[in-house]
């Protein structure tokens, strides 16, 4: 019995396109999983992938072939030219092919002298890159490098929240982890299982003439053979395999989307300083909620245009994973083309991204998403029609890959921590002021005899404390003999201006202690919101306006520092610290 190229391809005759060829580049990850195949099954396995997608992705070509499998038609539909119709005898001919009997055919569905070809496609046959391009010791200094770069970027925002020691501890931590896991990541060259009837087909296909219908087989041009020889033998030098491997692929994603992330809170913290934004706006725009979509779809063009280029990203060159795009699209097709199948891709890619790997609903999904990936086709393979493959890259680059994506999402970390709690504390700070306006004012009553309070104040000055209102009696209206307190008492607006100058006092020596605390431990942050309060419990202090000016100044906003480090210069213009750091702000 001889089978059709649906049964080849265990597909339904009905099948969309996009699911023919899923079906094709499953035959090639299948055979590609070895890098080179003593029985000569893979080349067997790319010239029945070539002529499937020449058929079955035309749709008139689709049409004849399955009429002719239907009623025992002899038409033959890979002579179909670029515009769909049927190609000439001398059209085939001015090719050079000639027949696959070395002659000109007795084929009814045949012209006489004409040839018989099977298309090519030449995304299979372009070399792939070879093993010393990640052999190099530049491109190793390179991802050394960015490693040192996104451990100094944990640091640095690990620093408002943890000691010193604590802080080298952490980045030591996430430089052994990354190693380790760099080291142990190795690419997976075992073969999908499964002796299936594709396997039996696609091997046998060629000598038995098995999908033809009782049409002869087409010649094979012989250069493009060669060709894909060539890159057979480089993809064996270079131990490529395209068996899935989940890890490798994604640590080569986040390590892209960690380099972008990377570069955005640089620029934005840049654009900050320059422009004087808010802290507010500023830790909204690089919100867990706001940063990732800026970061997915800055990654899109970006993709798409490396992909394109250079069939890697750097991501994907310090992990050894290449991307061959248009892997089942026939030579004589133009459109789509591979730059478009890249931008395809990449926006399968980051819609795959935002709303599966970057929320929790991957956790929800994870299961389809990682069968997918390791027994079907992902989305994106579709839509830019690529096949993955991958190759061992040396451990220094893994490692560096994974220590880049530990310490960007550490640092990360500590950022919506720090912004989280700095909000935290303004919304209280906001919520305490609008709850003591719109609190009641005190129930007016007699006003009592003043009791004697060892708190209060030694002495009160005139000009900071209201004098008391108090009713006009004569004075003869006094008894003789009684001293004038007795007969006036106290009012009780002059008690509550002392409670409130005595909590105003008790806060302002809390803070010089609170301020001593966070400078031994590095705190800024919380240094930061705690010179603010005494600023305004004590705004003639030109001490407590220079701890905010430092403070700011010492946390990287520059900008915001210069006013509260001129007003301290204001109150006291002999303080050469605060000279020295507004010099340090306004030099270019």
């Amino acid at each position: 019995m001889r089978a059709t190229f649906y049964e080849a391809l265990e597909v339904p005759s009905t099948a969309e396109s996009s699911a023919v060829r899923s079906a094709l580049r499953s035959i090639l990850r299948r055979f590609w999983s070895v890098p080179r195949d003593p029985s000569g099954d893979t080349e067997e396995a790319v010239r029945f992938v070539a002529l499937g997608s020449a058929i079955l992705g035309n749709e008139q070509r689709r049409a004849e072939y399955d009429a002719q499998a239907r009623r025992g038609a002899t038409t033959n539909p890979w002579r179909m030219g670029n515009d769909g119709s049927a190609m000439s005898g001398a059209e085939i001919n001015a090719l050079g092919i000639q027949g696959s009997h070395g002659g000109e055919s007795d084929h009814p569905s045949l012209a006489p002298g004409e040839s018989r070809l099977l298309p090519a496609v030449f995304a299979l046959t372009d070399p792939l890159p070879e093993k010393t391009q990640w052999d190099s010791a530049p491109a190793m200094a390179t991802a050394i490098v960015g490693a040192l770069v996104a451990l100094a970027f944990a640091y640095w925002s690990l620093s408002p929240l943890l000691p010193a020691l604590a802080v080298v501890g952490v980045v030591a931590a996430l430089l052994v982890i990354g190693a380790v896991v760099g080291v142990q990541l190795q690419v997976a060259t075992n073969e999908l299982s499964g002796f299936t009837l594709a396997r039996l087909v696609v091997t046998k296909w060629r000598r038995e003439s098995s999908v033809f219908i009782g049409n002869p087989a087409p010649a094979q041009d012989t250069a493009w053979i060669f060709r894909l020889r060539v890159m057979e033998l480089t993809r064996s030098a270079a131990g490529y395999s395209s068996a899935p491997n989940m890890a490798i692929r994604a640590f080569a994603r986040l390590t892209d989307y960690a380099i972008l992330a990377l570069f955005l809170v640089v620029l934005l913290k840049l654009v900050a300083a320059q422009f004087s934004l808010s802290a507010e706006l500023v830790a909204a725009l690089l919100s867990p909620l706001v940063l990732p979509i800026f970061t997915v779809l800055l990654a899109i063009p970006l993709e798409a245009w490396s992909v394109t280029a250079r069939r890697m990203t750097p991501g994907k060159y310090l992990m050894g994973v290449v991307v061959v795009l248009a892997a089942t699209q026939p030579d004589d097709c133009t459109q789509p083309s591979r730059s478009q199948l890249s931008f395809r891709r990449a926006i399968n890619v980051a819609t795959s991204g935002l709303f599966a790997g970057l929320w929790p609903l991957i956790l929800v999904r994870f299961g389809a998403i990682e069968k997918a990936l390791r027994v079907t086709e992902g989305s994106w393979d579709n839509a830019g029609d690529s096949v993955v493959v991958t190759r061992p890259s040396p451990s220094p680059m893994r490692a560096a890959a994974v220590v880049l994506v530990l310490a960007v999402a550490t640092g990360l970390l500590a950022l919506w921590w720090t912004d989280a709690t700095h909000i935290a504390q303004q919304a209280t700070r906001w919520w305490n002021a609008r709850a003591s306006v719109s609190a009641p004012p005190p129930p007016s009553a007699t006003p009592a005899a003043p009791v004697a309070s060892p708190r209060a104040p030694a002495a009160v000055s005139p000009a900071s404390a209201p004098l008391p209102t108090v009713a006009s009696t004569p004075a003869a209206s006094v008894a003789p003999g009684s001293s004038p307190a007795a007969g006036t008492k106290q009012p009780a607006e002059f008690e509550r201006q002392t409670a409130l100058a005595q909590a105003r006092r008790a806060r302002i020596e809390a803070a010089e202690k609170r301020v001593s605390a966070a400078r031994s431990t590095g705190n800024y942050a919380g240094l930061q919101t705690v010179c603010e309060r005494w600023t305004e419990d004590q705004p003639g202090s030109a001490d407590a306006w220079r701890c905010l000016g430092l403070a700011r100044a010492q946390s990287g906003a520059g900008r915001d520092a210069l006013p509260a480090l001129r007003q301290a210069l204001k109150l006291d213009p002999n303080d050469s610290q605060v000279e020295a750091a507004i010099f340090r702000i306004l030099r270019p």
